[in-house]
């Protein structure tokens, strides 16, 4: 792929060396993408005095890159009206190399370099700050590796977000319900399945952060301090034991039987860690999950766990998992 990925980009470069009267307008024009060739000079005369030949598609490329510099400066000091003109400049230019280079654009939907996917995924953490429309506008022209990085961006800020100790368990439902800003993110997708499966993936991870978060409040609870990668590993760990109600009994069934033994302190708290993590995914506010571990009444905390998960403990085949985990 990576060789393809080159024989392609030269080709581009090939056919680069004329631009069109429409990208020749704007370059030499009274107008932003005019007004950022000086910084573009300034970046490709570096390349140049290393020997580089320097084609059209690299001016282009580096237009670009310093307009998404100016769109991320505007979308922080909240110029909106800046920011749309930029962005619809930008896309604009992108969209006729696209049209007069066609080996550009497979080049580009194929491959983005470091600096451009440095900048999605920029662009993503701003997510907050953005307009539906602005939202919609400024991720229009990215290549799927672009927006992969702007997604990660758009998490990292949503999770940020809601690791604020200020932000209560009512106000991440309204994020992530009609009308909230999660919705913006539709205009990425190509099918409501696709919106669905990543926003139920982050509401997942916002539940377990808010968890963490209030959970981590008391020293004294099993939580303690959990560092991201720790919190990451017990995410993931949750997420494939509820992936089907055979699997939801047997994990449920082995955290309450630890909750029950004398095993120590260790095996007690990881319990304690796992009810937590498994309530918060049933949408319970971490307010109450703490409330109910500080309380450590493993009778409270079992018919919690079976109300929550009462259909997949239901399920065919769940009584006898059941059984046999606590057999054990």
């Amino acid at each position: 792929m990576r060789r393809r990925i080159t024989e392609i980009y030269k080709e581009a470069e090939s056919k680069g060396i004329g631009l069109s009267p429409k990208l020749r307008a704007w370059f030499e024009g009274d107008n932003s993408i005019g007004k950022a060739q000086k910084k573009v000079d300034e970046r490709l005369n570096d390349r140049r005095s290393l020997g580089e030949e320097i084609t059209n598609i690299d001016r282009i490329d580096q237009t670009k890159r310093v307009l998404d510099d100016k769109i991320g400066k505007a979308i922080r000091s909240g110029e909106r009206d800046k920011v749309g003109v930029l962005t619809r400049l930008k896309n604009e230019m992108v969209s006729e190399a696209d049209l007069s280079i066609p080996a550009y654009k497979q080049a580009r939907s194929l491959s983005a370099g470091k600096f451009a996917l440095e900048s999605a995924a920029d662009a993503g953490t701003l997510f907050f700050k953005m307009k539906p429309r602005e939202f919609a506008s400024v991720s229009k022209m990215y290549s799927p590796s672009e927006t992969k990085m702007f997604l990660l961006g758009v998490k990292q800020a949503v999770l940020d977000k809601v690791d604020d100790i200020n932000v209560t368990h009512d106000m991440v439902n309204r994020m992530f319900g009609k009308g909230g800003d999660i919705k913006k993110l539709r205009s990425i997708f190509d099918t409501d399945a696709a919106f669905n499966n990543f926003t139920d993936k982050l509401k997942q991870e916002a539940r377990f952060t808010m968890t963490r978060r209030q959970l981590q409040g008391n020293s004294t609870t099993a939580q303690q301090l959990m560092d991201d990668a720790s919190m990451s590993e017990k995410f993931t760990e949750i997420s494939r034991a509820l992936t089907n109600p055979i699997d939801a009994a047997g994990f449920i069934s082995r955290t309450l039987a630890k909750l029950r033994s004398n095993k120590g302190v260790e095996d007690y708290e990881k319990a304690l860690e796992d009810v937590g993590y498994l309530l918060s995914q049933k949408g319970v506010d971490p307010k109450r999950i703490k409330a109910l571990l500080d309380k450590g009444q493993v009778n409270d905390m079992e018919r919690r766990l079976k109300g929550a998960y009462s259909n997949e403990l239901k399920s065919p085949y769940a009584t006898s998992v059941i059984s046999a985990e606590t057999m054990q």
